[in-house]
């Protein structure tokens, strides 16, 4: 039991505990998905109250791949860096690191939420210069890029089966 309280690392991240809030949807984003003051609020109370790490709730890396829940965060346009800076600042201050889930729901949004078609992975082989989504192997680092620049640090934790990697990693076990 006394393990759970000691530091330790998750994929070469510090952590000063093994409690991890896990990734949940809060659906207090704004409209557009940027983190409000009331989301911020959430993460700095968590990393105030002692928590080891925080993964955020899941964060839209293209418009067409927007979760279909309510006021879902998205991180698919530069003018966000700024929003999850103010997060991380608020977060590290209680030397907690915090993780941005990014994602993209492909089949699993809806028109209405994404204001058109849904696209998916198909059965045809894809171009091999491009992933799953039509996108170039480059979109995938201007979204590392935006949690560098949001003051994060982008880390591929755990294996998904497509090109956007999912968060599926463990605390070592002692």
């Amino acid at each position: 039991m006394n393990q759970l309280f000691e530091p330790s690392s998750l994929s070469g991240i510090r952590v000063k505990n093994r409690i991890v809030r896990s990734a949940t949807h809060e659906g207090i984003a704004d409209e557009e998905g940027h983190p409000t003051e009331a989301l911020i609020a959430l993460y700095t109370r968590l990393a105030k109250g002692g928590v080891g790490a925080i993964i955020t709730g899941e964060a839209g890396v293209q418009r067409n791949g927007r979760s279909s829940a309510n006021v879902s965060l998205m991180m698919h346009r530069d003018d966000f860096i700024e929003d999850y800076r103010r997060v991380a600042i608020a977060v590290h201050r209680y030397g907690t690191p915090i993780l941005l889930q990014l994602q993209h729901c492909g089949r699993q949004t809806n028109a209405k939420a994404i204001g058109g078609t849904p696209v998916a992975p198909s059965s045809c082989v894809p171009d091999m210069t491009q992933n799953l989504r039509g996108e170039s192997p480059r979109t995938r680092c201007t979204w590392s890029r935006r949690v560098g620049e949001g003051q994060g640090r982008h880390r591929e934790v755990g294996s998904g089966g497509s090109p956007i990697q999912r968060c599926g990693a463990s605390l070592p076990r002692t």
